[in-house]
């Protein structure tokens, strides 16, 4: 009788213990979303004087380290590529549980896409099983995963079928283990690098457009994150269209459209007294040009560094910011290196 307690004990272990290791090897959305989120955490509590908070343009439009030599401040890229603005509230509610003061930029990417793009599962997936096992987390899957809870709160149910791509998932696990992308993370403070390009035309004048609605699910998400800020936080937030680009007929038609959505977006966010830029323009060529694009939507590192050093002077100068890493050792060692990778980027 105690030899068979012993035996199910020990294949209860056993089982136990490969079913730990599958989940350690398989249990991960995202590398880049992962580093990201693990990276603002490693970061001293009200210690930032701006967070960037968006899509992938925001990751890679704002070079945090760039902003800081223009300026002396400090700043961090909390931004989840192909998100939508479902989950912004919950990014704002993690950035203000840790950066009270902060004033944060909200690019208003995930606000301008169609309602279909607002249902899908995958960027709210990336976001939930990245972010920090809390009670915003909990909140987050009872108002976005109704569906799939059950993935949410026992994630390998979805993940394990990683297992049949070992040789995907054991690489990724060793460089998780490393922490190889999240020093990358901790010196560039969560931005991206992008250095592909495909040709472009123009960029669109907004001139004499007039404000269309939102679609209907962003119109609610962007309700939803505006009272939530005015009623549970501090924090100066401004809104930002980021630089864009057309590279057709369909593209331009898209753009023009983007451009009349987010004159209503303005009059939105301005009525909750916060304040909005318009960099998505022909007005806006000095900032940069269509060589600093990647593509339509995104900036490539070169354009990324001009337009942070623009936008350094417009926090500075219109929000007379005091930088607080003024002649700070950490940022300048974290620029020093930091230079290096976005030089090796832009070869």
């Amino acid at each position: 009788m105690f030899k068979r307690i012993i035996k199910i004990i020990s294949s209860i272990l056993v089982i136990a213990i490969i079913t730990g290791c599958c989940c350690f090897v398989c249990n991960h959305p995202s590398e880049e979303v992962e580093n990201t989120v693990d990276s603002f955490y490693r970061e001293e509590a009200e210690s930032l004087d701006v967070v960037f908070l968006g899509s992938s343009a925001c990751s890679k439009d704002f070079q945090p380290i760039e902003i800081w030599k223009q300026s002396g401040i400090s700043s961090y890229n909390y931004s989840v590529g192909a998100c939508s603005s479902n989950i912004y509230k919950s990014i704002l509610k993690e950035i203000v549980s840790k950066q009270k003061k902060s004033v944060i930029v909200v690019d208003i990417d995930g606000f301008m896409v169609a309602d279909k793009f607002q249902r899908e599962e995958d960027p709210v997936r990336l976001w939930v099983d990245s972010m920090p096992k809390n009670d915003n987390w909990r909140s987050t899957i009872n108002e976005l995963c109704a569906s799939s809870k059950l993935e949410r709160y026992f994630p390998f149910s979805r993940y394990h079928r990683n297992m049949v791509s070992p040789h995907i998932y054991l690489p990724l696990t060793y460089r998780l283990a490393k922490k190889e992308i999240l020093k990358q993370k901790d010196i560039l403070k969560g931005s991206t690098l992008n250095e592909s390009k495909i040709e472009l035309v123009g960029t669109v004048n907004n001139s004499g457009l007039i404000a269309k609605k939102l679609y209907p699910l962003s119109a609610k998400y962007l309700k939803d994150f505006l009272e939530y800020a005015k009623e549970n936080t501090d924090n100066e937030i401004i809104f930002v269209d980021l630089p864009k680009a057309y590279y057709d007929k369909k593209s331009y038609s898209e753009k023009k459209h983007w451009l009349s959505m987010a004159l209503q977006l303005k009059k939105d966010v301005e009525a909750y007294g916060y304040d909005f830029y318009e960099f998505n323009t022909t007005q806006n060529k000095k900032i940069v040009n269509l060589k600093d694009f990647a593509d339509s939507l995104h900036l490539t590192t070169t354009g990324g560094i001009k337009f942070s050093r623009f936008f350094a002077d417009v926090l500075i100068n219109k929000y007379h910011i005091k930088p607080t890493a003024t002649g700070s050792k950490e940022w300048q060692a974290a620029y020093d290196e930091g230079i290096k990778i976005l030089k090796k980027q832009v070869k």
